[in-house]
């Protein structure tokens, strides 16, 4: 089952709760949330979204931010467009895993404007750079079936200090 231990869904509402509240009375600044293991590749502001404010609604302006979370792809197998392989009939996987893949991501990011980004098929790792002032998210883009292959950047966001959420001009 997909996310069935997620910290920010059905898995653990509470202890996100008394974290993200614990945050908030000690004014954390700063907070990283490294993550893994879900075969896609993210990064969210993390949000206090209050009752009555769900993850699809906009975020109004008076929401605290907590940090951000990340969240690289897997190096190897089992993202989307490998655990559809084979569901689609006639053999057209080639043709409609991308199109699943594009709409997917669409109606995500149009759900969720906390995402800053979201990649559901590209196999590759994450690198965080980190200083005094900001912390810097690299995610990168490898071939797993090609011996050698070299990595590029696919996505670069920027935490400042003190800010708790990417930077809108990164």
């Amino acid at each position: 089952q997909f996310r069935d231990r997620a910290w920010d869904g059905e898995g653990n509402p509470k202890d996100r709760a008394e974290l993200l509240a614990q945050m908030k009375r000690l004014d954390a600044k700063n907070n990283i949330f490294v993550t893994g293991d879900m075969h896609i590749a993210l990064a969210a502001n993390v949000l206090d979204t209050a009752p009555g404010v769900g993850p699809t609604d906009t975020i109004p302006d008076e929401t605290t931010h907590f940090g951000v979370e990340f969240l690289s792809s897997s190096v190897s197998k089992g993202n989307l467009d490998e655990r559809l392989e084979g569901q689609i009939p006639l053999g057209l996987d080639g043709l409609f895993v991308p199109i699943i893949q594009r709409v997917f991501e669409s109606l995500f990011y149009g759900s969720n404007d906390h995402f800053k980004y979201f990649e559901t098929v590209h196999h590759g790792y994450g690198i965080i750079d980190l200083s005094t002032e900001e912390a810097v998210f690299h995610f990168r883009r490898v071939d797993p079936l090609v011996a050698g292959a070299s990595s590029h950047e696919a996505k670069t966001l920027v935490l400042k200090k003190d800010e708790n959420k990417f930077s809108d001009d990164a």
